[in-house]
């Protein structure tokens, strides 16, 4: 005798549906994989014209940084589950038989939302570097430092995006308290690794200046501005 399948509850669904959209979207970009591909990558340096430079890199100072940046991302992913729900879930009718938790609109905004933050993140590396496409000034740590920020801004600010695939995410903005209490300590973990010398030391990182920061969350904060652009063009396209 089979077991009967009965309807996932519209609020439960979509509790799951924020938690896997926002931990899709930040497994796209990757420090280390970045940081080794830059470090290895053709350059014009000093020595030679055209001469390929290969900068040296700590693999072992990359998966820390990998490790806390999944700590850090996984606490606001945690808080969006108290998140409100949309107005007028429970009145929406169960999803079709056969569609996956993740539907095909919620796979558009993922790979939308990866693509921004691994090209932001890659122009920030490229921007603290000599050479590339953006004349920088800074070393390998440096840019590391400033590339693994930046990426822990994106996902912050994508946090707000995941809190709805709809709604825009200043709507209600601070009615979830623990999403914000997170989102603080994530941020804090940052900073304590940033600026205590033994961690410096461990995760390879430097401290930043004031204008370093407003770097990071200028670009960090346009996977922000951009999905809210998007959730709004399709608002008007389906009900246009």
């Amino acid at each position: 005798m089979s077991t009967p399948e009965w309807p996932v509850p519209p609020a439960v669904e979509d509790v799951v549906r924020r938690g896997l959209a926002a931990d899709r979207d930040e497994r796209w970009p990757d420090v280390p994989a970045f940081t080794a591909a830059l470090a290895q990558a053709a350059d014009s340096g000093p020595g030679a014209i055209g001469a390929p430079r290969v900068l040296p890199i700590d693999p072992q100072s990359s998966y820390r940084l990998k490790v806390l940046i999944m700590v850090t991302d996984g606490l606001p992913a945690l808080a969006l589950g108290v998140d409100p729900a949309d107005d007028g879930l429970m009145q929406q009718p169960p999803r079709p038989v056969g569609e996956g938790v993740l539907t095909p609109r919620m796979w558009g905004g993922i790979v939308f939302v990866g693509v921004v933050m691994a090209a932001g993140t890659l122009f920030v590396l490229d921007a603290s570097l000599p050479g590339g496409f953006v004349e920088g000034s800074g070393d390998l740590r440096y840019a590391q430092t400033m590339a693994f920020t930046t990426l822990m801004l994106f996902q912050m600010f994508n946090v707000l995006n995941a809190r709805s695939d709809e709604r825009s995410a200043f709507v209600r903005l601070f009615t979830n308290h623990w999403l914000w209490t997170a989102l603080g300590v994530s941020l804090l973990l940052q900073v304590v690794v940033l600026y205590t010398p033994f961690l410096q030391r461990a995760f390879g990182t430097v401290g930043l200046s004031a204008q370093d920061w407003v770097f990071c969350v200028a670009i960090a904060s346009a996977v922000l501005w951009l999905r809210e652009i998007s959730k709004l063009v399709g608002r008007v396209v389906r009900t246009a």
